[in-house]
């Protein structure tokens, strides 16, 4: 019963912090569109683009991937390819989900922290931009922000895998 409710708890804040970074990258993808629009308008109506869109487009687009990571997880709307698991039992199959969820926390976590420390070195480096000359490591914070998140995510489905082990569930 305990290692349940440690499950509901984790995945209930999860799901808020998750929610939270998507509804940001969806604000994100709104900015991109306008940006979008105005260079399109701006290079065909008045034959001056906006100068820089195309390395913003980039540096949005980070933004927007690593913090859906996270909530397209809670959703478990990743490509998933369950062959094997059509092969074994019940039981079989939430100690498989439970392994890949641990591993790939592990292998997702090791990212988050290499991230931040390539930020680091980005931000003692005063690395910027190339047209716009805008510092680069935000940008790298925020991907390892996802990466902290979706991280958290699989951290809470290996707990509920534990939880259904533990009370015996199918």
């Amino acid at each position: 019963m305990r290692v349940a409710g440690i499950a509901r708890s984790l995945e209930a804040f999860v799901v808020r912090l998750n929610r939270a970074m998507h509804g940001v990258g969806l604000a994100v993808l709104l900015l991109l569109m306008l940006v979008t629009v105005g260079d399109v308008i701006g290079r065909y109506v008045f034959d001056h683009p906006i100068s820089g869109t195309f390395e913003l487009t980039g540096l949005m687009l980070a933004v927007i991937v690593f913090f859906a990571l996270g909530h397209t997880q809670v959703h478990r709307d990743h490509v998933r390819i369950n062959m094997i698991e059509s092969f074994l039992s019940p039981r079989k199959g939430i100690i498989l989900d439970g392994v890949i969820h641990l591993v790939s926390f592990s292998l997702f976590s090791l990212v988050a922290w290499q991230l931040t420390e390539h930020a680091h070195r980005l931000w003692a480096a005063n690395n910027v931009s190339g047209v716009l000359s805008w510092p680069v490591y935000p940008f790298v914070i925020a991907a390892a922000l996802g990466c902290s998140l979706f991280s958290l995510v699989l951290l809470a489905q290996f707990v509920r895998a534990l939880a259904k082990l533990v009370r015996h569930e199918p």
